[in-house]
């Protein structure tokens, strides 16, 4: 390899990684608006150090457990407040630790026991980094944050704390307490390679109505007829923060070597804005006999009302945090890949008159990567 070919992989590795490091920031800020610096912090600190810090030993991680998992139940009892929509989320830009949230033992989905063992193990066989690597690491987040997410609470005066902390030696932090406030976190950390193999199937496959994941390719019916007859709903933002709308534009193919989903929305309807400032969107399709619903959510506006609420379907959330349906047959989430309204001034006749007889804004085109495609069993 020539010194030019070392010096440019040596550009596309650092590029790459960056690209990885503004998707894991935008993920948790679409998942957690609330969050600080600090907490943009604490994810990728755990991502890479681990929750080695957390285990003096087994018994104490044990009865610290136990007495939050009572804490837990006690406040979800009184409606202190909710379970979260989100099961486990991974940390960081590379998902070397998963949070798991302490809901999947009192749903009895892991019991308390597996849960601890994971937690300990993880803690003891984890990878981890140095600290001087960590201090590397950091230093390039930090960059990324100050570049490109300038708008986070907390900061440059996040940005100036931490560093002298962690300048001092301090390397761990705690959740700020806007995000404790705000969401109330209760989670054990658990290696990737554990969880993949010792948890998720349990969490994700043992609650009634779960969806069963297929290949994209797997998708057998006929994609005009899927949109144009069945109709569809896009879906996008975050708990508390979402709009849908129904669509009969779409298509299912390749682009840029990639399983893509394609959907068109009017720049005059309310989920335009969502779309646009999201990162992830859903389509799903229904049986037949929820076409009122739909074409209830296709002729008013979520802007004044919660019109999901009115259409009589039950909102919910896959484990990656993307709205989903309880009545849907079929689910597809999707990263945008790309988004940019219809040019005019390449319209041809078609476009031209359907746009000139109907008083609507001019639809941007959204382009997903197929991230997942989930059917009901």
């Amino acid at each position: 390899m020539t010194v030019a070919s070392a010096w440019a992989l040596c550009l596309l590795t650092v590029a790459c990684q960056g690209d990885a490091t503004r998707e894991a920031i935008s993920r948790q800020l679409e998942q957690y608006p609330a969050s600080r610096v600090q907490d943009i912090y604490k994810s990728f600190c755990q991502d890479n150090l681990g929750p080695g810090h957390l285990i003096p030993d087994t018994a104490q991680a044990r009865a610290y457990l136990m007495s939050e998992l009572k804490v837990y139940r006690e406040d979800l009892s009184v409606g202190r407040y909710r379970k979260p929509q989100l099961r486990y989320m991974p940390v960081g830009d590379q998902g070397n630790y998963v949070r798991v949230d302490l809901s999947v033992v009192l749903d009895g989905l892991v019991d308390a026991e597996t849960l601890l063992d994971a937690f300990v193990r993880s803690a003891n066989e984890g990878k981890v980094i140095s600290r001087d690597a960590w201090q590397q690491k950091w230093s390039e987040v930090e960059a990324v944050i100050r570049e490109d997410f300038p708008e986070i609470p907390g900061g440059s005066g996040d940005l100036a704390a931490i560093d002298s902390l962690v300048s001092s030696g301090q390397l761990i932090l705690h959740h700020s307490e806007l995000f404790n406030e705000t969401y109330h976190p209760h989670y054990r950390i658990v290696d990737r390679r554990i969880f993949d193999k010792e948890l998720k199937d349990k969490i994700t496959k043992s609650t009634p109505g779960t969806m069963r994941e297929i290949q994209p390719t797997e998708i057998k019916e006929n994609p005009i007829s899927l949109f144009d007859e069945t109709w569809a709903l896009v879906t996008a933002g975050v708990p508390g923060k979402l709009n849908t709308m129904t669509i009969s534009w779409g298509s299912l193919g390749e682009l840029w070597n990639k399983p893509v989903v394609t959907v068109y929305v009017s720049s005059s309807r309310y989920t335009h804005e969502f779309m646009e400032r999201n990162g992830r969107f859903t389509v799903a399709f229904f049986p037949e006999r929820y076409r009122q619903a739909l074409n209830y959510l296709g002729t008013h506006s979520g802007r004044d009302s919660d019109k999901i609420a009115a259409s009589g379907l039950t909102l919910e959330f896959l484990d990656s945090g993307q709205p989903s349906f309880a009545e849907a047959r079929m689910v597809i989430e999707a990263r945008k890949i790309y988004g940019a309204p219809f040019s005019t001034e390449g319209m041809g006749d078609v476009p031209a008159q359907f746009y000139a007889s109907r008083n609507l804004g001019v639809h941007s085109v959204y382009v997903g990567e197929i991230e997942h495609v989930w059917v009901r069993e």
